[in-house]
């Protein structure tokens, strides 16, 4: 229950944050620019998520566990 909370006050504040960047960022320099920004921020967050996906898949994929990764270093 406690995790489930974090999430969402994680995700409130995630919003927010964006919501007054956005803002921030339309008074600044106009709507383009802020448009600009939010498709920008939207991709490297989205390419950082599938990147992080697809490095857990091939750990999976080659049965690379926990104790395999520390005998390899």
């Amino acid at each position: 229950m406690t995790l489930i909370l974090y999430y969402v006050a994680f995700m409130i504040g995630g919003d927010l944050a964006a919501y007054f960047l956005g803002l921030l960022v339309e008074y600044e320099w106009g709507k383009r620019v802020s448009l600009i920004v939010f498709l920008a921020l939207y991709f490297f967050f989205a390419l950082g998520r599938l990147d992080a996906r697809s490095l857990g898949n091939y750990a999976e994929k080659c049965h690379i566990g926990p104790l395999e990764r520390l005998r390899s270093l």
